[in-house]
């Protein structure tokens, strides 16, 4: 509609005049996916940060985080829960799809979720293993000694499949450092 019954424009109404003028935003042909300029978006997130108390902002975090983990989006699922503090949730995100992300080649994105999490972090066997994975074919001789690391995580764990993986890594590493099995 093009007007509200508030005798406002619609939503739709004022993203396309904000798209045809070329302000702040795209969108597709009919409004329905709307990107804010990266500019526009970290104003509109100071914003919120100084007019909404930090619980309020965790909780609308989490329910846009949770919007983007039904469409299926991880990136945004677990930077948003990144960027408003909630590391132990992005964590568990990250380490229940990180092998999504490796297997659709998002490796640059899953390693700047890595770096964006605290150091009590980085020593999580997930986290060890998944650095491994990004690192195998640029530095073997690294990606090596994490997944030693990670693996022995696992073990303590008793985690079965991050046990197979790192293995599987190893093994990986040591043919690509030219190195002796």
């Amino acid at each position: 509609p093009a007007e509200s019954k508030s005798s406002r424009p619609s939503v739709a109404v004022i993203v396309r005049e904000l798209r045809r003028r070329n302000l702040f935003m795209t969108s597709d042909d009919d409004a329905s996916i709307i990107r804010y300029h990266p500019l526009f978006r970290a104003f509109l997130r100071n914003r919120l940060a100084t007019l909404v108390p930090p619980r309020e902002t965790k909780r609308l975090s989490r329910l846009a985080a949770e919007h983007y983990r039904r469409s299926g989006d991880r990136v945004h699922t677990i930077g948003l829960y990144l960027s408003s503090g909630q590391f132990e949730t992005a964590a568990r995100e990250l380490e229940r799809f990180g092998r999504d992300l490796v297997a659709r080649g998002q490796t640059q994105s899953l390693l700047r979720m890595l770096d964006a999490f605290p150091s009590p972090f980085q020593e999580r066997p997930w986290f060890l293993y998944f650095r491994s994975v990004v690192s195998r074919f640029i530095d073997p001789r690294s990606a090596l000694r994490l997944c030693d690391r990670a693996l022995a995580g696992f073990r303590s764990a008793g985690d079965t499949a991050g046990q197979m993986l790192s293995l599987g890594g190893v093994i990986e590493a040591c043919f690509h450092s030219g190195g002796d099995f």
